[in-house]
C-alpha cells in the first residue's frame, strides 16, 4: 500500500499527513517504509504512534510473492489443505487477505467521496 503513494510525495510537504486505512502516516516515513528502513504510523482511533520494523525488499518480494499465488490462484504453498500447511503460513496469508479487503475498501471508499465531492461544486 505505501509504495502506492511513493511517487507523489513532496519533498516540499515532507509532514504531510496521509490518509492510509485505521491509520495516518507522515511523507517521510512512508518514504522511509518504502526504503525498508524502520518507520512508524499513527492509528487513528487514538492518534498513537504505531512502530514497524523495517524490512528487506527481498524479504517483503517472498512475502508478497507467497500471498499473491494464493489471492490469485488460490493455491497453498504445498499445494496441498490447510491442514497440511504450517499454522504461521495461514495466520499470514488470512491477514493479508482482510489488508487487502481493507485496502480496497478504503479505496472505493475514497473515490466515491472524491466523485461526490465533484458532483457538488458548482
Amino acid at each position: 500500500m505505501l509504495g502506492y503513494f511513493e511517487d507523489e510525495i513532496s519533498s516540499t510537504f515532507w509532514d504531510a499527513a496521509e490518509e492510509l486505512p485505521d491509520a495516518y502516516i507522515i511523507q517521510r516515513e512512508i518514504k522511509k517504509a518504502v526504503r525498508g528502513e524502520s518507520f512508524f504510523y499513527n492509528r487513528k482511533s487514538d492518534g498513537k504512534p504505531v512502530f514497524c520494523e523495517g524490512l528487506e525488499m527481498e524479504a517483503f518480494n517472498f512475502y508478497f510473492q507467497l500471498w499473491d499465488d494464493f489471492h490469485f490462484l488460490k493455491l497453498l504453498p504445498h499445494g496441498k489443505g490447510s491442514a497440511d500447511e504450517r499454522r504461521w503460513v495461514i495466520d499470514f496469508i488470512k491477514m493479508f487477505e482482510k489488508i487487502h479487503i481493507s485496502v480496497q475498501n478504503f479505496i472505493n471508499d475514497r473515490d466515491q467521496r472524491k466523485a461526490m465531492n465533484g458532483r457538488n461544486k458548482p
